[in-house]
């Protein structure tokens, strides 16, 4: 009888063993399962963000670019605004000037070489975009994520002028040749036999608005007289030579005249790029702050998920400890009927009540 009741709980034993078993891997493929679901759901959030956030990253490096740009501008800007400075103070210095001492040439020098700066500064060909040279130019910068963008356009800072004569003949001044070349097809074809120097082949007989008249070759046996109009664009400062060289009260005026209103061009083009420097920098420092905004929601959501995941493993863990006590007190009470029905096992009855009970 005792052999017998020993092999019916081996047998118990045994299966018991492999329901725990089976439960116990239930369990894993469960734990797997929810947490899979739990990562691929926050995932999906965490994903979306992560993609506004390179967004505005993009918006950020490409405000930045701009700020960096605009700053660019500004101290060039800046600088030729010290240029026209440094052109009115060539000409207090020869208004000065006295009738032993007065250098006028110097001056006009000076200022001429100035000028010629202020152009070479203007249409550096180092600066690309360049918004302070020649020609139509404007820079562009995303301010949002949705393909937003701010344009920029560029001016003409530097100082330049054409005269268009009687006969339809353009006279385009070469600072560094120190020519008013002549074209009969601008920009092809020079009439280099009418080209005049700076120096001593023009004379500047009067100049009245845009309208001038001067002499090529005045001191050779054949001058030629000329009319026109002058075209000018940027800051519109003629040469030193349409100023009387700087030699007289009233071309010192002019000058003077035309450095100011020069100067009040720059000055306005220098507060509308510290305008546009401010609306990048508001761009720039938002976007900033968006993806920060965005890592910090995702940082939030990985620590959500991991909560959120612990919480379902914890939820199982306690499903899977109640799992076990129930087969463990459903053991437990098997044995108990095994104990007390052994002296009566080898009947078919107590082999059939235990089945039916435990």
């Amino acid at each position: 009888m005792a052999a017998t009741v020993l092999s019916q709980l081996t047998r118990s034993d045994f299966t018991s063993a492999i329901l725990l078993t089976q439960m116990s891997a239930s369990f894993v493929k469960r734990v797997a399962q929810e947490t899979a679901n739990i990562s691929d759901s926050y995932q999906k959030k965490i994903n979306s963000i992560n993609q506004n956030a390179d967004k505005w990253r993009k918006v950020e490096d490409s405000a930045g670019k701009a700020v960096s740009k605009i700053s660019g501008v500004i101290g060039r800007a800046k600088s030729m605004l010290s240029k026209l400075d440094s052109m009115i103070y060539a000409i207090n210095n020869a208004e000065r000037s006295t009738a032993g001492d007065t250098n006028y040439e110097g001056y006009a020098s000076t200022f001429d070489s100035l000028l010629k700066g202020l152009n070479t500064d203007a249409n550096s060909s180092r600066v690309k975009p360049n918004l302070l040279g020649e020609g139509t130019t404007s820079f562009e910068y995303q301010y949002g994520v949705y393909g937003e963008t701010q344009t920029l356009n560029g001016s003409f800072l530097g100082s330049d002028y054409y005269i268009t004569d009687t006969a339809g003949k353009r006279w385009v001044p070469d600072r560094s040749a120190k020519l008013l070349m002549r074209y009969d097809n601008y920009p092809d074809d020079p009439l280099g036999s009418d080209s005049a120097n700076f120096k001593d082949g023009l004379q500047v007989d009067s100049i009245s608005g845009n309208a001038v008249s001067f002499t090529v070759g005045p001191n050779t046996g054949t001058p030629q007289s000329f009319s026109g109009t002058i075209t000018r664009s940027g800051a519109e400062v003629l040469d030193s030579m349409f100023y009387d060289g700087l030699a007289t009260s009233s071309g010192r005026t002019l000058a003077l005249s035309d450095l100011d209103a020069a100067k009040e061009t720059v000055n306005i083009e220098i507060r509308r790029y510290e305008i546009s420097l401010t609306l990048a920098k508001f761009y720039e420092e938002r976007a900033i702050g968006e993806a920060k905004g965005q890592s910090k929601k995702t940082n939030d959501l990985y620590i959500e998920r991991a909560m959120e995941v612990n919480k379902a493993k914890q939820t199982l863990k306690l499903e899977f400890r109640n799992a076990q006590s129930k087969v463990a007190r459903a053991m437990a009470l098997k044995n108990d009927y095994i104990n007390l029905l052994a002296p009566f096992m080898n009947s078919k009855f107590a082999k059939a009540f235990v089945n039916i009970f435990a």
